[in-house]
């Protein structure tokens, strides 16, 4: 059974999903009007868990995750979640740390198909020049983006 819940939030509206088991779904804005709750003790867990978060008392997430993709997609993801909190990476940092020193563009692409934002925090993910990047772009936007990286550099 797959659970759904729409919540309202400093940054947006955040669509959470669920298997029942394990997290499935952290997407930003919502296909929906209204926030809702769908009940999913998981979902109750998770949607604390980020509003500690966005308040700046939660560093890291403790929830059980399933991430689709191809096994480089994964590895990608894998390698996004050793980023620290309040630190980031260049594309280039994550293609060397999964062993592609030359797929820094498929990295961009594999982190614009995350479908668990801010667990899977690919906002941590930066250009060697700036914020911005290569693939689809993150998919909060560069503001969401900004704001995020603001609440881990607060002390």
């Amino acid at each position: 059974m797959n659970f759904r819940r729409v919540i309202d939030t400093k940054i947006g509206f955040l669509t959470l999903g669920s298997d029942g088991e394990s997290l499935t779904e952290l997407s930003f804005g919502s296909n929906t009007v209204e926030p809702g709750k769908t009940p999913c003790p998981l979902l109750d867990t998770t949607e604390n868990q980020v509003r500690e978060y966005l308040d700046g008392r939660r560093r890291t997430f403790d929830l059980p995750l399933l991430f689709d993709g191809s096994e480089f997609e994964r590895s990608v993801y894998n390698a996004l979640l050793a980023i620290p909190y309040g630190e980031v990476m260049s594309y280039a940092d994550v293609a060397r740390a999964i062993g592609r020193p030359r797929a820094c563009r498929a990295v961009g692409n594999a982190a614009g198909k995350n479908r668990i934002a801010v667990i899977i925090p690919c906002h941590r993910l930066v250009s060697s020049s700036g914020i911005g990047g290569f693939g689809r772009g993150f998919l909060g936007g560069i503001e969401i983006k900004r704001a995020l990286l603001a609440i881990e550099s607060s002390p």
